[in-house]
C-alpha cells in the first residue's frame, strides 16, 4: 500500500459515514488545540492519592482499604491497582467518583469557557462531525458517537458545528432521563408523499448525533432514584460515573442510564459500516464485546492515534481491515496496514491534519 492508496482507503471509511469511538486521547487533543490539559492517568492517580483521604473523613475502613489501592498506584499504575484490589466500600467509591469529578471537572470548564467565547472555531471534532451529518440521509439522519470518558468535548464540538447533540435526556434546565427515543424531543413533522399529489406530515427524526456515555458523565446524577443531567450536582444526589477496576463493569450493569447507554452504543457498533478509533486504548470489555465480532467479519475501520497501546497493536494485528496511524517523529505517520508498515509525512495521526488530508474538510 502506498501513500495514494492509504489515502483512499481512509476516504472510503469516512464515506461510509463510521461510528466514532473517543478514548482519553480525543479529549486530550481537543484540550491542548484549546491550550486546557486534560489529565491523563498517571494525574489522576496523583490527585486521588491526595483528596480521597480527606473525602472519606478519616474512617478507618475505607482508609485501610484505600491504603491497600494507593501502595499499588506507583508499581502497577490506577487502572491495575483499582482492578487488583476491588473497592467495595461505598463510601470509598463515592469519594474516588468525586475526586475524579473535581480534576476532570477543572479542565472541562476550561474549555466550555474558551468555546463559549468564540474559541472553538475550527475544532478538528466538530469539523469531522459537521462532514458526517452533511452526509446522513431523511430516513437514518444520525452519527454515532462512543466514549467512556466522562467530559464534555464532544458536546461542546457539537455546540461549535452548530448539531444537535441527543443523550437519551429530555429537558433543559433539568434534564430528566428518557430511554424512548420518540420521547427525546428529536422529532419533526415532514410532508410524505403518498402518491397522486397527496402528501401526509409525519414525524421524523432531525439530524443529529446520538451520544452514547457508557461509563457515565460529569453532568449525571442519581437524586431520589432517578438520573437527571445537570449543570450543577443537587444536595444529596450522587454522580452517575464508574470508576476504574473491576466496579465499573458492576456499575454498568445496574444503573438505569449506564445500561441504556452500553446496550446503545453496542448496538451502533453492531450496526456500524465502518468505525473511527481516536485517543482510543482498547481497555473496554464491554464495547470490545459488540466490536469484536464485526471486526472478524472485515468492517473497516482506523484508529488515530499518538501512541497506540500494546493492546492497540494487538487488535490491527489481529484485524487487516483496521487501519492504524500513529505518530513516529515530528512531521511523521507511522501507518499500520496490510503487506507492512508504511511511513508517510505530515501528522496523519493528528484527527486535525486527518481531516484536511483526507476529506479536505
Amino acid at each position: 500500500m502506498d501513500r495514494d492508496e492509504l489515502l483512499a482507503e481512509l476516504q472510503g471509511i469516512f464515506r461510509r459515514r463510521p461510528v466514532l469511538v473517543l478514548g482519553c486521547g480525543a479529549s486530550a487533543a481537543m484540550g491542548a488545540s484549546l491550550g486546557v490539559q486534560f489529565p491523563g492517568m498517571g494525574e489522576l492517580a496523583d490527585h486521588l492519592r491526595g483528596r480521597v483521604p480527606e473525602l472519606v473523613g478519616g474512617k478507618p475502613g475505607p482508609l485501610e482499604q484505600w491504603g491497600r489501592c494507593a501502595a499499588l498506584l506507583d508499581a502497577v499504575g490506577l487502572e491495575q491497582a483499582l482492578t487488583d484490589q476491588p473497592v467495595r466500600d461505598r463510601g470509598l467509591l463515592r469519594a474516588i467518583v468525586d475526586a475524579t469529578a473535581e480534576l476532570v471537572g477543572t479542565a472541562d470548564r476550561v474549555v466550555r469557557e474558551t468555546v463559549l467565547s468564540g474559541g472553538g472555531t475550527g475544532l478538528a471534532l466538530a469539523r469531522a462531525l459537521g462532514f458526517l451529518l452533511d452526509s446522513v440521509d431523511a430516513v437514518n439522519p444520525v452519527v454515532h458517537v462512543v466514549t467512556p470518558n466522562y467530559d464534555h468535548v464532544v458536546e461542546y464540538a457539537c455546540f461549535a458545528a452548530r448539531a444537535l447533540c441527543l443523550t437519551s435526556f429530555r429537558g433543559s434546565v433539568v434534564g430528566s432521563f428518557e430511554p424512548d427515543p420518540n420521547k427525546q424531543g428529536n422529532l419533526q413533522a415532514v410532508a410524505v408523499s403518498r402518491g397522486r399529489g397527496r402528501s401526509r406530515r409525519e414525524p421524523r427524526p432531525l439530524r443529529h448525533v446520538a451520544l452514547w456515555k457508557p461509563h457515565g458523565s460529569l453532568s449525571w446524577f442519581e437524586a431520589d432514584g432517578t438520573t437527571v443531567e445537570l449543570g450543577e450536582r443537587p444536595s444529596g444526589a450522587e454522580r452517575v460515573m464508574v470508576t476504574p477496576g473491576v466496579g465499573k463493569y458492576e456499575t454498568c450493569m445496574t444503573q438505569p442510564a449506564l445500561v441504556y447507554h452500553r446496550e446503545k452504543a453496542g448496538e451502533a457498533l453492531r450496526r456500524a459500516s465502518a468505525v473511527v478509533f481516536c485517543g482510543y486504548g482498547f481497555n473496554d470489555r464491554h464495547l470490545e464485546t459488540a466490536l469484536l465480532p464485526r471486526l472478524r467479519q472485515g468492517l473497516p475501520g482506523a484508529v488515530l492515534s499518538r501512541e497506540l497501546t500494546s493492546a492497540a497493536r494487538r487488535m490491527v494485528a489481529d484485524h487487516p481491515r483496521l487501519l492504524a496511524l500513529e505518530a513516529e517523529a515530528p512531521g511523521a505517520t507511522l501507518c499500520h496496514c496490510p503487506g507492512g508498515p508504511l511511513r508517510v509525512d505530515g501528522d496523519l495521526w493528528d484527527l486535525d491534519h486527518f481531516l484536511r488530508e483526507v476529506i479536505g474538510r
